[in-house]
């Protein structure tokens, strides 16, 4: 019985080896050798198919994680533009209102919270104008309106007389300066215009070139506070509906989308026939629907200051 053990431990032993080809005709031989390699080959498949599934749970895995970041990033930018939407809102308010240091420390922190928002190159324009309007010493101003009365006109190649006439010597020569792009020496001359002659026919024609230089220079909240003074004292003034106008181009310009519709839905329903109008409902139409900003900024089409009579049609009785 021992030597059988022996024996067949033997032959197992030559199985293993190969070394049973000693007994094996060649064709069995090489069934053997290629059976050997199936076993290895299934086992290197069975390994790899292991590794892939492993690396499908990953990707599963990532998937999953990249969508819940989609989700939270989207969240977190819709939150942070609400909170934009709210923090420009409340500035623009508090710039209204005249509490010119509130509003200059809000603008502040819309510039340091966010850097790369369009409203972030508006907030700048406010800042540089309101903190002017935080140091400017108010001029003297008269406060009751002048007297309405008749105007006559006078024909373009006429020359003013009288107070008109000193009046003129500051206005004509503001204009010229506009014209030369010389803004700061037009306001200069502007200015003294009306302070030594509140009351005379040029004085509204005046303020308006005055508008019209601020604007130039991009100085829109100066120009809006110009045009709305027009606005309200000098509605009989041939430069009210070009004020009109323009106190809703420097709104839009800041910003400040619902005072600028404000002004130009005006103009649309008061005056409907005239250019003006079909101006400011090209400007409407340029406009979102809510009183948030375009995500693009569209390029204005702006209405050129010296061919503001004209395109208006009204008659140039001071110039």
């Amino acid at each position: 019985m021992r030597k059988l053990i022996v024996y067949l431990g033997f032959v197992t032993l030559l199985l293993n080896t190969g070394a049973c080809s000693l007994f094996l005709t060649e064709e069995e031989y090489d069934l053997l050798r290629v059976q050997r390699e199936m076993r290895s080959v299934n086992h290197r498949i069975e390994k790899i198919t292991k590794s892939i599934e492993l690396l499908a749970q990953a990707v599963r895995q990532h998937t999953i994680s990249i969508s819940q970041l989609t989700v939270q990033k989207d969240a977190i930018h819709t939150a942070l533009k609400d909170q934009l939407n709210a923090d420009w809102k409340k500035a623009i308010s508090t710039a209204n209102h005249k509490d010119y240091d509130q509003a200059i420390s809000l603008f502040k922190t819309i510039q340091k919270d966010y850097p790369d928002s369009n409203r972030s190159a508006i907030a700048a324009i406010w800042l540089l104008h309101l903190k002017e309007k935080s140091r400017a010493v108010p001029l003297q101003v008269v406060q009751h309106k002048p007297k309405v009365r008749q105007k006559p006109l006078m024909r373009s190649n006429a020359r003013p007389s009288g107070k008109l006439s000193q009046a003129g010597k500051f206005y004509y020569p503001a204009r010229d300066l506009y014209r030369e792009h010389k803004y700061e020496k037009a306001i200069e001359l502007l200015e003294q215009l009306v302070y030594q002659f509140p009351q005379s026919r040029l004085a509204d024609n005046a303020y308006y070139w005055k508008g019209e230089c601020q604007y130039s220079m991009n100085q829109y909240y100066a120009a809006k506070d110009t045009f709305e003074h027009i606005v309200s004292n000098y509605q009989k003034g041939n430069k009210f509906i070009a004020a009109l106008l323009k106190a809703g181009y420097s709104y839009h310009a800041l910003g400040d989308y619902q005072n600028a519709r404000s002004y130009f839905l005006r103009i649309i329903n008061t005056y409907p026939d005239s250019p003006a109008a079909q101006k400011a409902q090209r400007k409407l139409d340029q406009m979102p629907l809510s009183e948030q900003p375009l995500l693009e900024d569209s390029e204005e089409e702006l209405l050129e200051p010296m061919d503001m009579q004209v395109e208006l049609g009204i008659v140039a009785n001071k110039i």
